[in-house]
């Protein structure tokens, strides 16, 4: 070969290496999340499909048919294609960390890299999984493999909370001589951690177990929330209190609902309900569960503290009985805590005590009727605030001239900004910031009272401030918009 030819080949060699080298380059710069950017190519940012490349959402505006909280650092996305739907389990920074085809009604943040998702069949079967944070399933309640070969009604267990590195699970076991309900707890792995016992109420031999206590989940579309405390539907949902305590409900629909407190550990199931009043929040604090009822009509009329280890109801002397009002967060001031429900009274805001402590008056109280912070400023105005978050606690003021003012109050009792007029404010706050509407106007502020961002969008039915984002519901579906920082 001559030396002129071999220079040629050289070169030619040259320009397809640096073809190649920019075509990889190119193929790598599509899959990083750009921040700054808020387009991308085949539509602007609010479409259902919003990539900043393959694997990630654009989460500068996100709409979405569900979208939850960020938990730790991750939130669940469902969406809806021409054949199916499909649950993501995303990062704060948008990346699709791993998929689930199907249907799913529910499904848990992730704690101690663990959560659990139930799944749907189209008659409304359904059953349970446990994910690792990285999707992989390490228990399933009913195999898949199963469910084509025998009836659901064979379903012997189903997960119905998670907390203190336990799942809760309802079992049960028939043959011809027997029909049994049972409790008990397992790891992540399915290990029994809790040995299974059936209840019965005090002095009765009748069971208070059976197949009510399975959450009528009914539905293939994700939960809105993760919590019972903002259900929206017909559906509550058991939940970790906390000390190693669970809330459990028979017969669980939002009208009719009888919750119930189960340890596991000391083997205790009881009802909190009494005869006059139905249960709708508590928390656990000092041994007791502080305990917020409503009358059959919906009224909220009364607080308890329990006794967690012989039930009594005990009634604090410090909030005088028929001031509801006084003491509990935005009552009939804003959102529902349910859905299409304007009959109840109720605001989307955390009722009654949260970390120890509950509002009352112009002061925050702990469960023993200490006066922890008290609010400084408009001692003759009414006044309602929401549990701190983040070292700040919503303050909503009753105007003279019959507006609603909202400003925020620190742990000293302090007011952060002078009060601005709202007809709207989602009850969270995260990291010093929420989300007030006035006049059709709804922006994110900061603890200072500066406005940060305009959501471009009318008031909303519900939203929620989670790490750094803030979720809108919207009718069929939820938008998500980043905090800018």
């Amino acid at each position: 070969m001559s030396t002129r030819l071999k220079r040629i080949m050289a070169i030619v060699l040259t320009i397809v290496c640096c073809f190649i080298l920019a075509s990889c380059s190119n193929d790598n710069e599509g899959n990083v999340f750009n921040e700054e950017s808020s387009s991308y190519e085949g539509g602007d940012n609010n479409d259902l499909a919003a990539y900043e490349g393959e694997g990630y959402y654009d989460l500068t505006a996100l709409e979405a048919e569900r979208i939850l909280d960020f938990v730790n650092g991750k939130a669940w996305v469902q969406d809806n294609t021409e054949y199916t739907r499909q649950v993501y389990c995303i990062n704060t920074q948008g990346k699709k960390l791993f998929q689930l085809d199907g249907n799913y009604s529910y499904a848990s943040p992730f704690y101690d890299g663990v959560a659990f998702v139930v799944k749907t069949d189209l008659d409304g079967h359904h059953w349970e999984k446990i994910l690792s944070s990285e999707g992989k399933e390490l228990f399933v309640t009913y195999n898949d493999d199963v469910i084509a070969n025998q009836s659901l009604d064979d379903v012997t267990d189903h997960i119905l909370a998670y907390g203190d590195g336990k799942f809760v699970v309802l079992r049960h076991e028939a043959d011809i001589d027997n029909n049994d309900w049972t409790l008990g707890t397992i790891d992540k792995n399915g290990k029994t951690i809790d040995e299974f016992y059936s209840y019965s109420e005090s002095g009765s031999e009748r069971t208070i177990i059976d197949e009510d206590f399975i959450p009528k989940w009914g539905s293939t579309l994700l939960r809105q929330s993760y919590s019972s405390l903002y259900y929206h539907g017909d559906t509550v949902i058991p939940e970790y209190l906390g000390d190693g305590y669970f809330l459990l409900y028979d017969n669980g629909s939002s009208v009719s609902a009888t919750p119930y407190v189960y340890n596991p550990s000391k083997g205790t199931l009881f009802k909190v309900n009494n005869s006059d009043n139905v249960f709708i929040r508590g928390e656990v604090s000092k041994g007791y569960l502080s305990s917020m009822y409503r009358t059959g009509k919906g009224e909220v009329n009364s607080w308890y503290k329990i006794d967690l280890e012989s039930g009594n109801m005990i009634y604090p002397s410090y909030l005088p009985k028929g001031t509801s009002s006084d003491y509990i967060p935005f009552e009939s001031s804003f959102q529902d805590i349910f859905s299409n429900d304007t009959d109840t009274g109720y605001s989307q805001v955390d009722l009654g005590m949260k970390d120890g402590l509950i509002f009352y008056d112009h002061g925050f109280y702990d469960i023993d009727g200490n006066e922890v912070v008290h609010v400084k400023g408009y001692e003759n105005q009414v006044i309602h605030c929401s549990p701190y978050t983040d070292d700040y606690a919503l303050m909503l003021i009753d105007g003279a001239d019959g507006n609603q003012y909202v400003t925020l109050v620190n742990k000293n009792g302090d007011i952060q900004f002078d009060p601005m007029k709202t007809d709207f404010i989602c009850n969270q706050i995260d990291d010093g910031y929420f989300v007030s509407s006035y006049n059709g106007k709804t922006s994110i502020y900061d603890c200072n009272g500066k406005m940060v961002s305009d959501l471009n969008c009318d008031k909303p039915n519900r939203c929620y401030v989670s790490e750094g984002f803030v979720r809108v519901v919207k009718g069929s579906y939820d938008r998500l918009y980043r905090i800018p920082t």
